[in-house]
């Protein structure tokens, strides 16, 4: 496949999809300000709570249509997404992320977010964790399935269209 073609293909899409990725764009910025909003608040000392703050982490962890990403296979059930709130320790890693959303704090936000959902009898939902990420900052992708992230920057690479720096090549979705 030409890159010709590639781009010849994008500007198509983008052409027919312009309404259509504006909404996307304005969901996806609209949650990206809500979870400033709540930033701030926690840097000003508001603590999460499953109860009081309900809506915010159905918005952030649960609900499709915030313009992020589909949850695609990462959806998980309500009695699920119950139990994950309610965790203390889960809900402290949540609010680390969006205080500082960088790699260390979202490395142990997936990995406690794993193990609490296969606590849970849940499997681990990867595209869960990296879309809530991708709430909290802009500095990431929202490609957030990691092997379709990892296709697209291979064939990017392999069509000399991008480059990534050494030592990218290891690093997690994050990085």
């Amino acid at each position: 496949m030409s890159t010709e073609l590639l781009r010849q293909w994008f500007d198509e899409f983008n052409a027919n999809v312009k309404d259509t990725s504006q909404q996307w764009y304005d969901k996806y910025k609209d949650t990206y300000n809500t979870v400033e909003d709540y930033r701030q608040k926690i840097k000003q000392g508001h603590q999460l709570n499953a109860q009081q703050d309900l809506d915010f982490l159905e918005l952030l962890l649960k609900n499709d249509k915030n313009g992020v990403a589909s949850k695609g296979q990462s959806n998980i059930a309500n009695t699920v997404f119950e139990e994950i709130i309610q965790d203390k320790t889960f809900i402290a890693l949540v609010q680390a992320l969006i205080e500082y959303p960088n790699a260390e704090n979202y490395k142990d936000f997936d990995v406690y977010g794993g193990e609490l959902l296969n606590k849970l009898g849940s499997t681990k939902r990867p595209l869960l964790f990296n879309r809530a990420c991708a709430s909290c900052t802009l500095a990431v992708s929202t490609v957030v399935d990691k092997k379709k992230f990892e296709v697209l920057v291979t064939f990017l690479e392999k069509q000399n269209i991008m480059k990534l720096p050494d030592g990218y090549k290891n690093k997690n979705w994050f990085e």
